[in-house]
């Protein structure tokens, strides 16, 4: 590696009876361990790494290009696995929070889906299950009734209309899954019974 290299250079050059500056090559690299720590030091901050670079000019170029190479090879190696680590754990936050997000509105649906079925206990008079229309249009004369609906968005002044549109299967019944899925399909703004009403018949034309 880098630092064998490093060391050999410079231990070739002393042994030929080259002098080094104020003896700065044997202080940060007179043997491989010596040279491994310098590295270290360069790469962690410990010692400017212009300090190890600059003496191996005496020893040639290659060598004080080495130490160049090998502070941006940690460098970007190092910024690598930060940004990877930050990118890894910003994604399993995303999943997560969207992981709770799902799960929450399954929690919504859930309750929404309840407070459906017992309103439609309190309007099916005869617990057959089924809500006729004499029984959904006594219904909208309740305030509890008419109170849920309006916490729904949902317009019960023209009661009839409304009638049609849960009825789905047109058969003057409104079970369970029309009852539940109408009232989806209907919650929000009050004028939405309008353009269901479009819809249904724009689907008979």
């Amino acid at each position: 590696g880098f630092g064998i290299l490093l060391t050999e250079g410079v231990t070739d050059f002393i042994s030929e009876g080259q002098e080094s500056e104020e003896g700065l090559l044997e202080d940060y690299y007179g043997d491989l361990f010596i040279t491994m720590y310098s590295l270290f030091l360069s790469m962690t901050g410990g010692i400017n790494w212009g300090e190890i670079a600059m003496p191996l000019l005496q020893v040639g170029n290659f060598y004080f290009v080495m130490v160049i190479a090998f502070i941006c090879f940690t460098t970007f190696s190092v910024l690598n696995i930060v940004t990877g680590v930050f990118v890894d754990g910003a994604i399993e936050l995303a999943s997560q929070d969207r992981s709770i997000l799902l799960e929450k509105e399954k929690q919504a649906r859930d309750a929404a889906a309840g407070h459906l079925l017992d309103l439609l206990e309190k309007i099916d008079h005869d617990a057959s299950g089924t809500i006729s229309r004499s029984e959904f249009m006594s219904a909208m004369q309740r305030p509890d009734v008419v109170t849920f609906m309006e916490a729904l968005h949902i317009d019960t002044s023209e009661a009839f209309r409304l009638y049609d549109l849960l009825d789905v299967d047109q058969d003057d019944l409104i079970d369970v899954a029309d009852w539940v899925e109408g009232m989806r399909r209907l919650k929000g703004e009050a004028r939405s019974i309008d353009l269901h009403q479009l819809r249904m018949e724009m689907r008979t034309m």
